[in-house]
C-alpha cells in the first residue's frame, strides 16, 4: 500500500513517458518491414515489454538499450511457441492480426486479467479473412492457438469503436490477397494508419457517409525510423490535478498531440479549464507542449461520439467531475466494463467511499459536484489506470488515503509516483 496525502498544488514541468500505443505499433510494424528499423524513446512500460518479449520469442533480432531499439524485419523464424502477452491487450489483439498470415503455429495467452478480456471482436473478422484461430479453454477468450494461413481481403464495418481491432485487421491486410476495406463509423486513434503511411504502405483513407473508409492492399513496408513522443494518457493525470488547483500552472512538454487522443482536453475546456496547446511538430505524429492553469470547472454532459478519443481518461474525468459545479453525465463508455477491471464499477465504488455523489450507469456515470472528498482506503484492483485515478482523487481529499496494489502503475507509467511527488511537493 502507498499513502497519498492531500496536495495544494500541481505545478512545474513534466516530460511524460513515451507513448505506449505508438511504441507497441512501432515494434510490431518494424518486425515485418524490409531491413533494419530504428526506434528512439521506446516506452519502458511493462505492456510494451510484453510486445518486445513476444517478438523475441518468435525469433526476431531485436536489440534494445533502454529507450533505443533496433529491429530486423522480414518475418518470423520461430514457430510452436507459447506467447505470453501478460497484461497487455494491445499485444494480444495486434499479434493476432500480425501473425495470422505467417507460416507458423503459436499459442497466445496472458495473465488472469487478460484471459478475461474479450477477443472475439478481433478474431471474428480475422476468420472472415481466412485466419485459423481456435479457442483452447472457453469461447471468446485467451488462450488461443493460431496457425498461419493465406488470407484474403474483406470489407468489414467495425461494430465496436476499437483502435486495437482496426489495427489488427490492418496488420493482417498487409499480407492478404486483394484489397481490404475497413469502415469505421466512429473514429478512434489513428497511430497505425499514420505509421503505415510513413512506411510506404498502399493505404488510402477517405471520409464517407458511413464514416472513415480505410483501404489497404498488400504492401512491403519500408524500414521505420521514429522517435516516440510523450504519452498523453500518462500526462492526463497531472493535467487533471493541475486544472483543479487554482492559481497554479503546469507545463507538459514533448507530448503527443494526435487529435484522436485529445478528447479529454476538449472536455476539460468545455468545463471551463484554461489550457494552452502549442504544436511544435506534425509528422509522423503531432507533438508539442500543453500549459494548464488551475481554476473552477462546471459539470457538462459528454456525448457518446466523444468517448473513443478519451476512453482511457473517462475514469479520470469522473474524478474531476466530483469537483466541478453541477451535474456531469457520461454515456457511451460501456467499453470500460471489459478493461483490466470493470472501470465503471471500480471507480464508482472508490469515489463513493470517499464521499462523492456518483452513480454508475451501464455505460457511464452520473456525478453531482462539487463534493469534499475524504481520505479512504482504496484498492486499485490491480488496474494501472484506476491506481493513478485514485492517486489524483486522494490528492484532492481532505485527509490521507491508502491505495492498495499500487505497483500495477508500472504497466504503463513506471515513474508515476516519483513524478507525482516532484510536481505536488
Amino acid at each position: 500500500m502507498i499513502k497519498i496525502s492531500p496536495v495544494t498544488k500541481c505545478e512545474g514541468s513534466l516530460i511524460p513517458p513515451p507513448d505506449k500505443s505508438i511504441s507497441h505499433r512501432a515494434l510490431l510494424l518494424a518486425s515485418i518491414a524490409s531491413g533494419r528499423s530504428e526506434i528512439r524513446n521506446l516506452s519502458q512500460a511493462e505492456d510494451v515489454q510484453a510486445t518486445r518479449k513476444a517478438l523475441q520469442c518468435l525469433g526476431k533480432k531485436l536489440r534494445a538499450s533502454g529507450p533505443a531499439a533496433v529491429i530486423e524485419g522480414g518475418g518470423f523464424p520461430a514457430s510452436g511457441e507459447t506467447i505470453d502477452c501478460r497484461n497487455s491487450g494491445t499485444t494480444a489483439r495486434l499479434l493476432l492480426g500480425l501473425l495470422a498470415p505467417e507460416k507458423l503455429s503459436v499459442r497466445i495467452t496472458g495473465d488472469d486479467s487478460l484471459t478475461n478480456r474479450p477477443m472475439e471482436r478481433v478474431i471474428s473478422p480475422l476468420k472472415l479473412m481466412g485466419a485459423n484461430i481456435s479457442y483452447l479453454d472457453r469461447f471468446g477468450y485467451l488462450p488461443v492457438s493460431l496457425k498461419g494461413m493465406k488470407l484474403h481481403g474483406v470489407s468489414y464495418e467495425l461494430p465496436v469503436a476499437s483502435a486495437q481491432v482496426k489495427s489488427a485487421l490492418l496488420l493482417a491486410a498487409l499480407r492478404a490477397t486483394g484489397e481490404t476495406t475497413i469502415i469505421e463509423p466512429i473514429g478512434t486513434r489513428d497511430h497505425t494508419e499514420r505509421m503505415l503511411t510513413m512506411m510506404d504502405a498502399d493505404i488510402e483513407i477517405k471520409k464517407s457517409e458511413r464514416g472513415a473508409e480505410i483501404k489497404v492492399n498488400p504492401s512491403q513496408l519500408s524500414p521505420l525510423k521514429i522517435k516516440i513522443p510523450g504519452d498523453f494518457s500518462s500526462a492526463a493525470y497531472f493535467i487533471a490535478l493541475g486544472v483543479l488547483r487554482p492559481g497554479k500552472s503546469l507545463t507538459i512538454s514533448d507530448v503527443n498531440l494526435n487529435p484522436t487522443r485529445l478528447g479529454f482536453l476538449e472536455v476539460l475546456r468545455d468545463m471551463g479549464a484554461t489550457i494552452k496547446v502549442d504544436l511544435e511538430d506534425v509528422m509522423p505524429e503531432p507533438r508539442g507542449k500543453i500549459v494548464v492553469t488551475g481554476g473552477t470547472l462546471k459539470g457538462i454532459s459528454i456525448e457518446r461520439e466523444r468517448i473513443p478519443s478519451m476512453i482511457d481518461e473517462i475514469p479520470l474525468l469522473a474524478v474531476v467531475a466530483t469537483q466541478a459545479i453541477g451535474k456531469t453525465v457520461i454515456r457511451g463508455a460501456q467499453e470500460l466494463r471489459v478493461k483490466e477491471s470493470d472501470r465503471i464499477g471500480t471507480i464508482t465504488e472508490g469515489l463513493r467511499t470517499m464521499g462523492a455523489s456518483i452513480d454508475a450507469l451501464q455505460d457511464g456515470f452520473n456525478i453531482e459536484g462539487p463534493t469534499i472528498l475524504r481520505g479512504a482506503s482504496l484498492d486499485s484492483s490491480r488496474d494501472h489506470r484506476i491506481a493513478m485515478c485514485f492517486t489524483v482523487a486522494s490528492a484532492l481529499a481532505n485527509s490521507d488515503s491508502l491505495i492498495g496494489n499500487e505497483e500495477c502503475v508500472s504497466i504503463s507509467y513506471t515513474d508515476f509516483f516519483k513524478d507525482f511527488k516532484e510536481l505536488s511537493s
